[in-house]
């Protein structure tokens, strides 16, 4: 199944690299702009029919208060990969937060469904991935903006980097491959269940849609590097 799922974005790839591309001006962060606005817009289409009309289904049967749960439980799925490249980038105050993290809120946050370390204790979450870890040995040198087949905004160090994240995540070789695909399709609603709202105000004020999630991707991708690198040279919100 797994396998399937690969050769069909690798097809999905394909086609709409063969698909005609229109004359847009590229910007440095975007030289593959044509291309990524044709895989930008075969998402949009996806998007319509699929995708966020599950995450509607989801938010309507599901009240807050579970999905907060859900929510909570995949951030705890996640947190050794946050812990591996924490200290791949020797931040050890951050890997040992992360441990904490997973102990307390897998035992008493129940199995990660309360974020019971991020309440009571002064060890607040913020993800890492193998992507930040690359900007922070880079010095934040700037990665090519990339749109992914349903996957979305990455660049090319972040699409790089998920590949990696999959190989560091423990639970990649403890679980099923059925069962991990069934996690990271439960993040995927979970996620755009949570940015439902965000994605609707971009729509409703923005002549250009493309051009505002890019900008927002880019600066959302620099602020983790940054708060990853100096933590205590600015202050950014949670991003996560």
């Amino acid at each position: 199944m797994f396998k399937k799922a690969v050769l069909a974005v690798l097809l999905i790839q394909g086609l709409v690299a063969c698909a005609p591309v229109q004359d847009v001006a590229t910007t440095p962060e975007d030289p593959y702009e044509p291309f990524n606005r044709q895989v930008f817009a075969f998402n949009e289409v996806v998007d319509t029919f699929v995708l966020r009309p599950v995450a509607e289904v989801y938010r309507f049967v599901l009240p807050e208060v579970a999905r907060t749960g859900v929510s909570n439980a995949l951030s705890n799925f996640y947190e050794p990969v946050t812990m591996v490249n924490a200290l791949l980038q020797l931040d050890g105050e951050r890997a040992m937060t992360s441990f904490w993290r997973f102990m307390l809120n897998t035992t008493l946050g129940f199995g990660g469904l309360y974020d019971f370390a991020g309440e009571n204790t002064e060890l607040k979450y913020r993800g890492e991935d193998f992507g930040q870890t690359i900007g922070v040995w880079s010095d934040n040198t700037d990665s090519a903006y990339l749109v992914l087949p349903i996957l979305g905004p990455s660049t090319t160090r972040d699409a790089f980097g998920r590949v990696v994240d999959v190989g560091l995540n423990p639970w990649t070789w403890a679980l099923e491959s059925g069962e991990s695909i069934a996690i990271a399709v439960t993040k995927g609603v979970s996620d755009r269940e949570k940015a439902i709202d965000l994605i609707d105000e971009i729509y409703d004020t923005s002549l250009d849609p493309y051009t505002t999630i890019r900008s927002g991707y880019l600066q959302r991708r620099k602020a983790q590097i940054l708060n990853t690198h100096n933590p205590k040279d600015q202050a950014y919100p949670n991003i996560d």
